[in-house]
């Protein structure tokens, strides 16, 4: 099924882009024809009465926003790259530190699965008694501590 072609409707004042001089600011290009701006009201800009002039500077101020807006555009990408750089670099840091962690958790292991398959049934023990004396110590120095500070 073809669609008819409908025209787009185009704004009060706004000649189609079809018409003579639409996108020229009232500057007509035929052969052999001078071009000169057109400074009467009756133009493209005529239901505003803009001259030519007037829109020339209006379309350098936006120009000029829109060049100001592509370089803030542009700083904030260039920003926005060094933060992504910066945190890659981070996360290649934790990698390097977990995989460091991984050997040294996984190589502890190792060796207590040997401790427990060599009978080191007293080693346990002593490990055990170990711990205990080591909190029972720093209990005393908690404990102690307090006393002496509120007498």
């Amino acid at each position: 099924m073809a669609f008819p072609y409908r025209p787009v409707p185009t704004s009060a004042g706004v000649p189609p882009p079809s018409a003579p001089g639409a996108f020229s600011g009232g500057i007509t290009s035929r052969p052999g024809a001078r071009s000169s701006p057109s400074t009467s009201t009756s133009g493209p800009g005529g239901a505003s009465g803009m001259s030519s002039f007037t829109m020339e500077r209006q379309n350098d101020e936006h120009v000029d926003r829109l060049h100001e807006k592509a370089a803030m555009l542009k700083h904030l990408t260039l920003n926005l790259g060094d933060e992504i750089q910066e945190s890659n670099r981070f996360l290649d840091q934790m990698n390097t530190t977990f995989t460091t962690t991984d050997g040294l958790l996984a190589s502890a292991s190792r060796r207590l699965r040997g401790l427990r398959r060599s009978g080191g049934a007293n080693l346990w023990c002593y490990l055990t008694l170990f711990i205990l004396a080591v909190f029972f110590v720093l209990y005393f120095f908690v404990v102690g501590g307090k006393r002496k500070g509120s007498a």
